[in-house]
Formats: structure tokens, C-alpha cells, sequence
């Protein structure tokens, strides 16, 4: 009896590592508990393509993470068929874009090629201008990732000659500092300098004050991210010299905080504490009281940061 109850704790126990060891990476458990093989089933489900699309993305670096190499194919070829069934063409071209980078990052070149000549397809249906140019810097900054530099550029030129369409002069600015960012990215320092240029001209154009402060506060933040520090600090100086000629109050101190905020990020605490402390003053000179609470509320926030 004693050895029929030992053989069958062994056998218990031999099916219990069994049933561990085989599940597989599919078994595996995500941060948010459910396994990847649940999720994948899941997402498969999803009416939504878009939603379906991106959904299995994620869930591919997942399962690349999980060391379930065959579970992420499986996942990104399914993402892929998902984009074909997306009708709104942003979205479309949004989620290939996604999907090219997911295979760009596993090293598969030639699959990620054929999924971004399908964005630019999808990008060619877009009819809104702004939506369109968007989607090609998008579309560079992965290439520009993933090992093709080659391609980047040419998107780069119709995003150049779209922003010339576009009514709002921020919105112009906006995108050619993306695009200066990507020309960075592709090692063409000569284009992103030329288009920087191009920025700041569009920007000086703006008739508002206040606009052509917060237009020019974009550029900076773009030439800091490419640590373009002489051009960026000559750039944050000229957004403020415009933010303090703004005549309402709450506008004034609201664009110095603006500045402010985003010099933190260019680790300036002395200029950031300085920008506040004036922000401040002007604070006090705010009749209206909710609007002088609210500024106030922004600079202590912005204090706590700091």
C-alpha cells in the first residue's frame, strides 16, 4: 500500500511539471495577468480593425519579450491582415505604419518595406492636408528607425510641399519641425538645419503675438531634442521677449509658464524658477479672480516640478 501511495504522489507530481514545463510562452502571463494566448484570442475578436490591428502590436512585443517568437509572427501577420480591413484611410495608414515598425524592429527588411509602401498607399487617400503631411513624418520617423533612410527623404519633400497648403501657421510650423527632427534622424543635418529655417520664417510671419510666441516655442523644443543648444536657448529667449509684449494679463503669464515648462525639460531650473517668479507678479495684476486662481494654480504645479 505504502508503495502504490508513493508511486502515485510521483505521478501527481510528474503531470504537475509536465503541465508547467509544456504550456509554452502562450501560457506565459502578461503584467495584467491574463496569458498572451488568451489575449491574442481575444484581440482576434475585436469588431474594430484598428483597435484589432494596434491591439496586436502590443501584443507581439509582448510576446517578443516573452521569448514567443513564432506567438509575435503570428500576432503581426494578423495585425497586417487587420489593416486591409480598415476603411478610414488615416487610420489605415496609422496602423501599417505601426505594424512596419514592429517588423522593422525584429529585422525582417523586406516585410517591413512592402508594409510601408502600403501606409504611403493609405496615406495617399488622405484628403485632409494637415492628416496627410501627419502621417508622412510619421511615416520617415520609422524609417528613419528601422534601416530605411533611403525612403525617408522623399516623404520628407511632399511634407514640405503639403505644409504650404495648410492655412494655419502653426499647425506649418508644427510640421516642419517634425520634419527637421526626421532629416536628423536620416543624418541629413544640412536639410534639417535648411528646414528649421523655413520654420523659424514661418513662424516670424505670424501676425498674433501671442502665436508667433507659441510657434516659436515649438522650433525650440525641436532644436533641444536634437541638442541644438545654442539655436534652441537663442529661440526660447525670443518666445519670451514675445510672451512679455502680449497685452492681457492671463495670456502673458500663462506663455511664460509655457516657456517655462518646456525649459525644464533643457534642464534650466534658474531660467525656469526666474520665468515663474515673474509669471507671479503678473499673476497679482489679473482682475478677473478665477482666471488669477487658475494661472496661480499652474505656477505652483509648476514649482512642485522644479
Amino acid at each position: 500500500m505504502m508503495m502504490r501511495s508513493a508511486c502515485g504522489v510521483l505521478l501527481l507530481g510528474l503531470i504537475l511539471v509536465m503541465t508547467v514545463g509544456c504550456g509554452g510562452s502562450g501560457g506565459k502571463k502578461s503584467g495584467s495577468g491574463a496569458s498572451l494566448s488568451s489575449q491574442y484570442k481575444k484581440l482576434l475578436k475585436e469588431s474594430n480593425p484598428n483597435t484589432r490591428a494596434r491591439g496586436l502590436v502590443a501584443l507581439s512585443k509582448k510576446q517578443e519579450k516573452a521569448k514567443d517568437s513564432d506567438g509575435a509572427t503570428k500576432s503581426l501577420g494578423e495585425a497586417l491582415k487587420s489593416c486591409e480591413d480598415i476603411e478610414n484611410a488615416e487610420q489605415q495608414a496609422g496602423a501599417y505604419t505601426s505594424v512596419g515598425l514592429a517588423y522593422g524592429e525584429r529585422g525582417e527588411k523586406g516585410t517591413t518595406r512592402k508594409v510601408m509602401k502600403k501606409a504611403r498607399t493609405a496615406t495617399d487617400k488622405i484628403e485632409d492636408i494637415d492628416a496627410k503631411a501627419t502621417s508622412l513624418v510619421e511615416m520617415a520617423m520609422v524609417q528613419s528607425k528601422v534601416g530605411q533612410k533611403d525612403w525617408a527623404p522623399a516623404h520628407l519633400k511632399d511634407v514640405e510641399k503639403l505644409t504650404k497648403q495648410i492655412k494655419s501657421p502653426n499647425n506649418r510650423v508644427r510640421l516642419l519641425v517634425r520634419a527637421a527632427q526626421a532629416y536628423q534622424r536620416v543624418e541629413d543635418v544640412k536639410e534639417s538645419d535648411r528646414v528649421f529655417s523655413a520654420a523659424v520664417e514661418t513662424a516670424n510671419g505670424i501676425e498674433a503675438i501671442d502665436r508667433r510666441s507659441e510657434a516659436l516655442l515649438m522650433i525650440a523644443v525641436g532644436q533641444t531634442k536634437l541638442k541644438k543648444k545654442s539655436a534652441a536657448m537663442a529661440t526660447f529667449d525670443e518666445a519670451v521677449e514675445l510672451a512679455r509684449q502680449v497685452e492681457k494679463p492671463e495670456l502673458r503669464a500663462n506663455l511664460l509658464i509655457d516657456v517655462a515648462l518646456k525649459l525644464r525639460g533643457a534642464s534650466k531650473k534658474s531660467k525656469v524658477k526666474k520665468l515663474l517668479d515673474e509669471a507671479e507678479k503678473i499673476a497679482k495684476t489679473i482682475k478677473a479672480p478665477d482666471l488669477q486662481k487658475e494661472v496661480n494654480a499652474r505656477i505652483n504645479d509648476e514649482r512642485k516640478r522644479t
